[in-house]
């Protein structure tokens, strides 16, 4: 094993790591910006929003295809299974493999990483929360607009009996 090699691939990986914390926190402030829009139903925010948001997820993605290229290297060079198609392996199992002076370079900034993807995670699901709630507050309203065909019969101007006329204000409300 050439520990230069390794060296280089550990110094590599780290500056991935840190790329793609700064991606992570990125995100945390959009997602939280996002709810913001949508809170004060600012269309055009909500929509700039989701646009640089998936301008960061695909920097993310190349980001993580680099992480996974240089762990491969480095699994190879440990003489630890490596690709995509043998046996997933966790950091911990590669750091474990690493000298103490490669472990700290890499072990603070993985935990960091993982700390702010678990924040993305739960912006997200704020988000589809949110999302979920105003999806069904706009069904409730568009069925009370336009009519669902189950409301009484009423008596129309003329006599006759028949739907309810216009849209039903109150039941819109929710």
């Amino acid at each position: 094993m050439n520990q230069d090699s390794v060296a280089g691939w550990v110094d590599e990986l780290a500056g991935v790591i840190e790329r793609l914390i700064e991606s992570q926190v990125a995100l945390t402030t959009l997602l939280r910006g996002k709810l913001e829009a949508m809170r004060r139903v600012d269309v055009q925010g909500m929509l700039a929003s989701a646009q640089t948001e998936g301008e960061i997820v695909s920097q993310v993605a190349a980001l993580d295809g680099q992480r996974h290229q240089i762990v491969s290297r480095l699994c190879v060079a440990l003489g630890m299974p490596a690709g995509r198609s043998g046996p997933s392996l966790s950091l911990r199992a590669l750091l474990g493999r690493l000298a103490p002076e490669a472990r700290r370079r890499i072990g603070p900034p993985a935990e960091r990483l993982r700390a702010e993807m678990l924040r993305v995670a739960e912006a997200n699901r704020v988000v589809e929360l949110v999302c979920r709630e105003m999806t069904a507050h706009f069904k409730m309203m568009f069925a009370a607009l336009i009519g669902d065909g189950e409301t009484a019969p009423t008596y129309s101007a003329d006599g006759e009996v028949g739907p309810v006329a216009g849209a039903r204000v109150f039941e819109a409300m929710g």
